[in-house]
């Protein structure tokens, strides 16, 4: 792990390239290998979420900073007291960050299931509704209710997997479309 002191957020900063805390007396502290920024995706909260837990939260010897950032915003990190069982646990979690990308598969899967939830939501959805009322010449607007199911099973049906990258969640929506047949309509109709 970096020493406090050591530590940039990215290759292209310097120390002077953000503010926030003045945190002098945490100079030899460990930053723990996890960071959230206004930008992060499911797996970097998740990830910070989980280290804060094995940690065992905020406290003396374990410190959340938020700093403001040219690039992306804010950001946080975790900065641990040397020489302290949290430390140690630290270290763990810098080992088990190296052999594999996640620390709490659970959490993980949640929070990657919410965003492609409010993707869908926020995205697709009314995409999807409209594609559907073009393709077929039918108003959709009684099935409402029914069209998140339904948008389930012709994923399904197509074998259509939701796309989780840095960018967020996407699907291939004209790979689900293609699945749903004028049967498949009338049947959501009734």
């Amino acid at each position: 792990m970096q020493r406090y002191k050591d530590f940039k957020p990215s290759a292209v900063d310097s120390k002077s390239n953000y503010i926030g805390d003045s945190l002098d007396e945490q100079q030899d502290w460990f930053v723990v290998p996890t960071m959230r920024t206004r930008d992060s995706n499911p797996l970097a909260e998740s990830n910070f979420s989980a280290a804060l837990k094995m940690l065992g939260g905020e406290g003396d010897r374990v410190e959340v900073h938020p700093f403001n950032h040219w690039a992306c915003g804010w950001y946080e990190i975790i900065l641990v007291a040397p020489d302290t069982a949290e430390f140690s646990i630290a270290q763990g979690i810098e080992l088990s960050l190296e052999d594999y990308p996640v620390l709490d598969e659970e959490d993980f899967s949640k929070r990657k299931s919410e965003e492609q939830q409010k993707t869908y939501t926020n995205c697709y959805r009314s995409d999807f509704i409209g594609s559907l009322e073009d393709s077929f010449d039918r108003d959709l607007a009684a099935v409402d209710v029914k069209i998140d199911k339904f948008f389930k099973e012709m994923r399904k049906r197509a074998g259509i997997c939701w796309v989780s990258d840095s960018g967020g969640s996407s699907i291939d929506m004209e790979g689900i479309l293609a699945e749903v047949t004028k049967a498949d309509i009338e049947a959501l109709l009734t």
